[in-house]
């Protein structure tokens, strides 16, 4: 089944992380079967860019990825709203791959301007791919307070850390690092002995396609080298007026879990329809007969399994970009095996003062 698919990327994005997810995404649509995809690219993120953006969109699909920070995807709704392009037939979807707003921009309709409320209606067209955050695996007690990580950090350290620059991930990580690798030399030593521990090459492999129990739960690294996240797809709650999770995915297994009922736009159908009953112009020879306009009405709704196989496709980004660019000597954080060298033998101070 054909879904057509638009995929917009704001090029006036610093972060690198939108382009390498866009161009791994936009690689893998196409190779799917019958599957139409029309990328385009905004230097500039100005309603004019948008709207002509949108009036090509609603003429191709009914599908929108946007790649972009945040405050961008917000001006794309509102554009969108202006043009009647959120009555529950189109489906836009973004990503966050966790809250900086430095880098990526805050997810929000909330920004306290004049189109606070026009943003809150048209977010209720807008669906969000996540990765389960730090935070939400903390156990209770684990998080700390930002305001105090700020007051440490300014008493002790003398170091200005507001609260706009907080990513707790990126704090976490080099703490989960070393726990990783102590728990790697443990084991090491224990089933290998103290001469394991001078083994570069041994100890890299250890890390590989393991599960390690942490302070924040279990960390997998696949076998890149890089850690699997799991995924969450979330929709705009209107009772609450934010994002809530609906759909979770083990990055690992592949397996999907619905985490609540899920309510669209405006009280339509979930999925929408992936092409109009009518086509996108409106003139489709099926609508010109009357048997054929019955007809018509049962055609094949958006895919849901087209949905979550984009999803799946931000949870493997990693492993396809690893894949495909194993060689390349950009991937600093990939072990070149070449570089590293075998143990050497039990070696002492004498020893190498004699060398």
């Amino acid at each position: 089944m054909d879904c057509p698919v638009f995929v917009l990327i704001d090029d006036s994005t610093v972060s690198q992380f939108y382009s390498i997810v866009s161009r791994i995404v936009v690689q893998s649509l196409y190779t799917i079967p019958n599957q139409t995809v029309t990328v385009r690219h905004i230097q500039k993120p100005l309603s004019i860019q948008f709207q002509e953006a949108l009036r090509e969109f609603q003429s191709v699909s009914r599908v929108l990825l946007f790649f972009g920070r945040a405050e961008h995807a917000r001006s794309l709704l509102i554009n969108a709203l202006s043009l009647n392009m959120t009555d529950g037939e189109y489906v836009y979807i973004t990503t966050e791959c966790f809250v900086y707003p430095l880098f990526y921009g805050t997810l929000d309709w909330r920004y306290g301007d004049e189109n606070d409320k026009i943003a809150r209606d048209a977010f209720e067209s807008l669906l969000v791919i996540r990765p389960v955050d730090f935070n939400e695996t903390l156990p209770p007690g684990g998080a700390m307070d930002p305001a105090e990580l700020s007051r440490r950090a300014l008493s002790n350290y003398n170091f200005s850390l507001p609260l706009t620059e907080q990513p707790l991930p990126n704090l976490i990580a080099p703490y989960l690092s070393m726990e990783m690798f102590a728990q790697v030399l443990n084991e090491s030593f224990v089933k290998y002995g103290s001469s394991s521990l001078n083994d570069g090459r041994h100890l890299a492999g250890m890390f590989i396609n393991e599960t390690f129990d942490t302070f924040v739960g279990k960390i997998v690294i696949d076998g890149f080298g890089q850690r699997t996240v799991d995924f969450t797809l979330s929709g705009f709650d209107a009772t609450n007026i934010t994002f809530s999770p609906f759909l979770f995915m083990n990055a690992k297994t592949g397996e999907t879990q619905v985490l609540r009922d899920f309510s669209w736009t405006k009280g339509k159908t979930w999925p929408p329809r992936n092409k109009p009953k009518c086509g996108f112009s409106g003139d489709s020879w099926d609508c010109r007969t009357t048997t054929n306009t019955l007809l018509s009405g049962f055609l094949p709704a958006f895919p849901i399994m087209t949905l979550l196989a984009l999803f799946a496709l931000f949870c493997c980004y990693r492993s396809h970009y690893l894949s495909e660019k194993a060689s390349s000597s950009y991937i600093l954080w990939k072990l070149d095996e070449v570089l590293l060298l075998p143990a050497l033998p039990n070696v002492t101070d004498s020893d190498l003062l004699s060398i």
